[in-house]
């Protein structure tokens, strides 16, 4: 059945109508999705009243509110994912990470993943110092401030090869004449 030039037209028309409102809602979904990641990014500060002993509990003070920001910067937590102890998180950061770990960056991404509770990276990256140096210093090589590296064992080959590097070469080399009859 031939169609005219004018419901030929028509239908285009009408095609190019559902294509502008569904571009329109994906770009209203866009939009939406793009002032979510915006909302998420930006840093929450809050003043929490808490009483000091002063006359007034119930009246607001100035010097009775602490500001407290929230806000966690953009580290990859992936390879800290599944670890349940901060000594453990560290061996897991340093493997992904050149055998380093840097206290404030690995202390981030632990307050991040919520393994540790500390309110500040600071707190963080002293109790990564104190397990680095004191409760697992054998695991670990200091190499600057709040910087540490881990120290890989070297496998038994290559411990059996060192351990005979230190025997002189008396220069006594095997018979290399082939063996023959006599």
């Amino acid at each position: 059945m031939p169609t005219t030039l004018e419901e030929q037209i028509a239908n285009y028309r009408e095609a190019r109508a559902i294509v502008v409102d569904s571009l329109a809602e994906l770009d209203n979904k866009i939009e939406l999705l793009t002032k979510a990641k915006r909302l998420l990014e930006t840093d929450v500060t809050l003043a929490i009243s808490h009483f000091s002993g002063q006359d007034h509990p119930n009246k607001f003070v100035p010097t009775q509110a602490q500001v407290v920001t929230i806000g966690f910067p953009d580290v990859d937590t992936s390879s800290i994912a599944g670890c349940d102890s901060i000594p453990e998180a560290m061996e897991a950061w340093a493997e992904a990470n050149n055998d380093e770990v840097k206290g404030k960056i690995l202390g981030a991404a632990l307050r991040k993943i919520g393994l540790s509770t500390a309110k500040d990276d600071n707190s963080v990256a002293a109790s990564i110092h104190n397990i680095a140096t004191k409760s697992h210093a054998q695991k670990w090589q200091k190499i600057g401030p709040g910087h540490f590296r881990l120290r890989r064992e070297l496998p038994e080959a290559e411990v059996s090869q060192d351990l005979n590097s230190d025997v002189p070469d008396l220069g006594i080399q095997p018979d290399t004449d082939p063996l023959t009859d006599h």
